[in-house]
């Protein structure tokens, strides 16, 4: 499936829509979220602890909570979790999935991945530094 995820999601911002996609094992029950990721809605601006949040191309979660690295700087070495990833239609977030479905296409065909490569491993190596001089490239493009 995670091909395919990102190849979807790279067909909707394509396409100029700014996505949000879940696990299945995740539940919304409001539409509050968009005060947490977005500035869409100047009737609701986002809430103050939000305002960075709410400019970034990409935001995805983590397992991995504790207050003392993030207020250190240390929590940017946390394993990211896709079970909650907001895409904007932007220059940034395109060229983000462009380098994520290009470092899992290629991975396809190798001796024991299929189209269900574990896209959430790519998607840290990508973060982390693996894809950056691809992503910097397109977006120089």
């Amino acid at each position: 499936m995670g091909l395919v995820k990102v190849a979807f999601l790279w067909e909707l911002l394509a396409a100029g829509f700014h996505v949000l996609i879940s696990d299945l094992d995740v539940v919304w029950l409001n539409g509050h979220w968009r005060r947490w990721m977005s500035w869409a809605d100047p009737a609701h601006p986002p809430v103050p602890q939000a305002a960075a949040l709410a400019l970034a191309d990409v935001l995805v979660t983590t397992d991995e909570l504790d207050t003392t690295h993030d207020d250190s700087g240390r929590g940017v070495s946390a394993e990211l979790n896709t079970g909650v990833v907001y895409l904007r239609g932007t220059r940034g977030a395109k060229a983000m999935v462009q380098s994520w479905r290009k470092a899992m296409l290629r991975q396809k065909g190798g001796k024991h991945l299929t189209e269900n490569v574990n896209d959430q491993s790519l998607f840290n190596q990508v973060v982390s530094g693996g894809e950056v001089k691809d992503l910097q490239a397109w977006l120089r493009s």
